[in-house]
């Protein structure tokens, strides 16, 4: 019986070793002129202009391919792409109750804005992952030094200092019930919501206060102050929040809990931000991560449980192709 465990462990470990290295190998050595943001990087690459805005990381893994690799382009995104599709698939591992299925809505919802665009955003995520334990058992060291280096990767994880916080035991229903429905009722008092945004520059280290600055100088901007939250995307992700919050009884473990009340926060965030559209978008997505374990625990809601699988696959497939793959300029 052990040997049967054993190789089967074997097996399981083989073919996530093989996948992910399949997935490097697409993100890392993809054509990059066909890629939103990447002309920005190459930019700040090639002049060194700005360089020392972006995230430490960013100037050390230039520096490591400068120094020690050449200096392709290729080569630094493909630094980016083994740290994030390796940190993911890693944390999807140790932590889905139904990993093939996490891995598929990793790729549906986030692989190709992850890995192939926000690409610090993208590693910066993984982490995040990787340190939700540490928020189910109350690890505040081991969560603040991960906590420390996603925002080496990305200014945006600065969140995870405010979700460390989440009550892991229970859930106050009533609370999270009416949460998503105050953001909404915020989106429509914009001024507020940017009074209290701007207020963020002052209290806020300057590196990352120069990232509110530039979040605010966007909104005026066509190409940025987009946001519909109206959207079908965000209504189906309603549908199952409050189904979720309503079974909630059926998910026991601490796990479901914070992840339940993660899926809260991201739904409000995005409502009542939705002023500063690039802002509300970055941090309800860095937060929505999270989503990839815990809609396929909503499956074990159910006694017949091929029909929410069978869902759960067409709602993922539906979003890659009408949202993620128009993120590759190639297609437009």
């Amino acid at each position: 019986m052990f040997k049967k465990v054993q190789s089967y462990r074997n097996l399981e470990i083989l073919f996530y070793s093989y996948f992910t290295i399949g997935l490097i190998i697409i993100v890392g050595f993809r054509p990059l002129e066909y890629f939103r943001d990447t002309h920005v990087y190459l930019e700040m690459i090639a002049t060194y202009d700005h360089l020392w805005m972006a995230e430490p990381t960013f100037w050390i893994i230039n520096q490591f391919n400068q120094l020690l690799l050449g200096g392709n382009d290729q080569i630094f995104f493909l630094i980016y792409a083994i740290l994030g599709v390796t940190i993911k698939i890693i944390a999807i591992n140790r932590l889905s109750s139904l990993p093939l299925l996490s891995v598929y809505l990793y790729i549906c919802l986030y692989f190709v804005l992850h890995e192939m665009t926000q690409i610090r955003v993208g590693v910066a995520c993984g982490i995040f992952l990787l340190a939700i334990p540490d928020i189910v058992n109350k690890n505040f060291r081991i969560y603040l030094f991960k906590t420390l280096i996603a925002m080496a990767f990305h200014y945006s994880a600065i969140i995870m200092l405010v979700v460390y916080f989440v009550n892991n035991k229970n859930i106050n229903r009533k609370i999270y019930f009416f949460l998503p429905i105050i953001g909404l009722f915020l989106a429509f008092i914009p001024n507020l919501m940017l009074t209290i945004f701007t207020f963020f520059e002052f209290i806020l280290p300057s590196v990352i206060a120069n990232k509110v600055t530039i979040y605010i100088s966007l909104i005026d901007n066509e190409d940025y102050n987009k946001i519909n939250i109206f959207n079908l995307f965000t209504l189906s992700l309603i549908c199952f929040y409050y189904f979720a919050l309503f079974n909630i009884w059926r998910l026991k473990t601490e796990l479901d809990i914070v992840l339940i009340k993660f899926f809260g926060l991201q739904l409000f965030i995005y409502y009542a931000f939705s002023s500063i559209p690039v802002f509300a978008i970055r941090l309800s997505e860095f937060i929505g991560f999270s989503l990839i374990l815990l809609i396929p625990n909503l499956i074990f809601m159910f006694k017949q449980k091929l029909l929410p699988i069978l869902f759960i696959l067409v709602w993922g497939g539906g979003y890659f192709w009408f949202v993620s793959i128009n993120i590759i300029n190639f297609w437009k």
